[in-house]
């Protein structure tokens, strides 16, 4: 195990890198004020959490339905991906009420999921061939792809993007 965690360090610091006006690292790509890496190697809920961290950014956080949206385009369809909820707009509490075809969307309630293996966790998946969007409860010890998410910001004074870490 301490072994599995050594190796994760290294890659993710051989991933930090100077921004030097670029907007996302190398791998990353950037939507919105956000810069994304999907992970495509399964991790449990509690590992992908983790990992995240390590690349000084954290496992992807749903806060809108206009976020939810955008995350649904980051990747093909018949992945899962875990996520992490934290929607308390009233707009948000009846998603599955719209025409955009999201449904089964549990809401958190102004909180954000915690990782302990006894809770349930939230993946993202879709099917392109049914254009079908779905979030759903999953087991937290199982073993997902997951995406991470890390902040960028403008330098107002030049106009370029600087690497934020929180």
């Amino acid at each position: 195990m301490c072994k599995q965690w050594f190796l994760f360090f290294l890659v993710a610091l051989a991933a930090v890198v100077i921004c030097n006006g670029l907007p996302c690292r190398i791998k990353w790509h950037l939507h919105g004020q956000n810069c994304y890496r999907i992970m495509n190697h399964k991790s449990t809920f509690s590992t992908a959490q983790k990992i995240c961290k390590l690349y000084n950014s954290k496992l992807l956080v749903l806060r809108s339905f206009e976020e939810m949206k955008n995350a649904f385009e980051m990747f093909s369809d018949s992945q899962f991906f875990w996520v992490t909820l934290n929607m308390t707009e009233e707009k948000d509490m009846d998603i599955q009420n719209t025409h955009d075809l999201l449904y089964a969307i549990p809401v958190i309630n102004g909180r954000q999921m915690r990782s302990n293996e006894s809770e349930k966790c939230f993946v993202i998946t879709k099917s392109n061939a049914e254009d079908e969007r779905h979030v759903l409860q999953k087991s937290c010890s199982l073993r997902y792809n997951y995406i991470c998410q890390s902040n960028v910001e403008i330098d107002s004074n030049n106009s370029t993007f600087k690497c934020r870490d929180d």
